[in-house]
């Protein structure tokens, strides 16, 4: 699979440090609160990628997939946000994966968290690659169990090779 031959066991997350917003901080928040929770986030995947990827700077690429998050959504649903922007920001083509067992709030179109962040950052010049890796992520999570599968990976060598033959292990459930 080419997603998995483009994401790295150093660009795993196995669980990310933001939190969801409580009680307090939403009502404090209001209609702003998902925003705010969307930018906590984006800024944990800047920073991520900022260590372990070719990016040449970490608020422009912030900033850039903020403006892509407000243009239009990219939680897919079914626990899954694909954040996606093709920015100068970065070298190379890049793909993470960031997950929250427990999920966070993301504007998923079927209202549910999203427990895993599948993010692809590229240059602008180069689509072709861009669009194959996001179409078979997109296709790979169509196939039922598979963000129970991710959520009880144990290590990153497990997601790798998950993603590798997912058929393998899917069977099994």
């Amino acid at each position: 699979m080419l997603l998995s031959r483009h994401l790295l066991s150093d660009r795993i997350l196995m669980e990310m440090r933001t939190q969801p917003l409580d009680e307090e901080q939403l009502e404090a928040l209001g209609p702003r609160a998902l925003q705010v929770q969307q930018e906590a986030i984006l800024a944990e995947v800047a920073e991520f990628l900022e260590s372990r990827a070719r990016v040449g700077n970490a608020r422009r690429l912030l900033t850039d997939l903020v403006n892509r998050e407000r243009k239009a959504g990219t939680a897919v649903g079914g626990g899954l946000a694909i954040p996606h922007v093709r920015t100068m920001n970065v070298k190379e083509p890049t793909v993470a994966l960031l997950r929250s067992t427990g999920g966070l709030e993301f504007g998923a179109p079927d209202g549910e968290p999203v427990h895993i962040f599948l993010v692809l950052v590229a240059p602008p010049y180069d689509d072709r690659l861009y669009l194959k890796i996001y179409k078979e992520a997109a296709e790979l999570f169509l196939q039922e169990h598979t963000l129970e599968w991710l959520l009880e990976a144990t290590s990153e060598s497990e997601i790798l090779q998950f993603l590798r033959s997912p058929e393998k292990f899917v069977i099994d459930w």
